[in-house]
């Protein structure tokens, strides 16, 4: 386990070398990396994990929305990725407030729609 460990660490190093302009957090959860960033500039993050020789999430697995009423931003979007490639999954989440709207990731995963 520590392997893996080292191996989720290193890969959250260079995830926040590579794009620190765009996440705000990053944490190692149950062996699987979650980052938080901020919503005004989620598309650019996620064609980079994307299309990235060293990333490749080119698959949505889940997208899941959940609502905390009486918070300043209460919307919560997390998107769980896969790259096939390296067997390995990411948990990419950011808030919204009521009056904060999005666009639609379809662009870049056809099952976003």
């Amino acid at each position: 386990m520590t392997f893996l460990n080292n191996l989720k660490k290193k890969q959250a190093d260079y995830l926040l070398r590579i794009a620190s302009g765009l996440i705000m957090q990053i944490f190692l959860r149950q062996y699987e990396l979650d980052v938080r960033l901020s919503f005004k500039r989620y598309t650019l993050f996620f064609l980079f994990l994307r299309n990235h020789s060293l990333t490749r999430y080119r698959m949505l697995t889940d997208l899941i929305v959940y609502d905390t009423p009486g918070e300043l931003n209460r919307f919560t979007l997390v998107y769980c990725l896969l790259s096939e490639k390296f067997n390995t999954r990411l948990r990419v989440q950011f808030q919204l407030s009521e009056l904060d709207s999005i666009r639609s990731l379809s662009n870049i995963y056809k099952n976003a729609n």
